[in-house]
């Protein structure tokens, strides 16, 4: 485990907060992106953030500064975007540290909830008041810093599924997608169009590549976050 994780705290990044569409429709709100620029710049990046993989800890955000969204908000959950103030510090969640790979170096940051619930990983409520707002993620870490059996499990699932679909070998790889069904990976897929939790075994057999980025989006088969860098070498980013 990185040293980051017996420290009681640390500082994660600061940017401006957004998440895939897909979070909002499969009601997961696992995974967010920490941006250079408001969601709706064109020119905007994903910033290099400290997020050790594996840690239970409590994520928190510091509001630096608002603005209004035009942003509709979660219509079918009944939530919309509420701006916040400067100032305000906002509780997002408890869990295991985890990312979700959506390629072009698209990596969002996630908790694993202790309970295994497949919806609400993080507080969605919470979110909606940070979204494309400027704020300073902070890590506290748990009074047990080790990730929950759960947590262990799914982590270990996604990753050999991940490893199983690399080496074509489709035995193994369908044995650990099944594990990590009945963990929950299929309440995760998205209704707008399939994933590799709710697709036929005949399909991720037929193109398995295809099969492996998805799966990458969904579960958390990183073994640490691709993007960290210590503080002194992220310009622009001040704690």
């Amino acid at each position: 485990m990185s040293s980051a994780a017996h420290r009681a705290q640390w500082f994660v990044g600061s940017g401006f907060v957004s998440w895939p569409s897909r979070e909002r429709r499969s009601d997961r709100y696992g995974g967010l992106f920490v941006l250079s620029a408001t969601d709706d710049d064109p020119a905007r990046t994903v910033i290099p953030l400290h997020w050790p993989i594996g840690c239970r800890i409590a994520l928190v955000a510091d509001v630096i500064s608002s603005r209004p969204s035009i942003h509709p908000g979660d219509v079918a959950g009944g939530m919309e975007p509420v701006r916040p103030q400067p100032g305000d510090r906002l509780h997002l969640g408890i869990g295991t540290t985890v990312a979700y790979d959506h390629g072009d170096g698209w990596v969002a940051i996630g908790l694993l909830p202790d309970d295994g619930r497949p919806q609400h990983h993080l507080d969605p409520q919470m979110l909606w008041r940070i979204y494309n707002q400027f704020v300073r993620l902070e890590a506290i870490v748990c009074a047990n810093p080790e990730p929950s059996r759960w947590a262990t499990r799914m982590m270990r699932a996604s990753r050999q599924v991940d490893h199983a679909l690399a080496t074509r070998r489709f035995r193994r790889a369908r044995a650990w997608l099944n594990a990590a069904r009945r963990m929950g990976l299929a309440a995760w897929g998205d209704p707008m169009q399939p994933t590799v939790a709710d697709c036929s075994w005949d399909q991720i057999r037929r193109d398995p590549r295809h099969w492996r980025d998805e799966l990458r989006r969904l579960a958390p088969v990183e073994r640490r976050y691709p993007l960290t860098r210590s503080d002194a070498e992220r310009p622009g980013i001040a704690p």
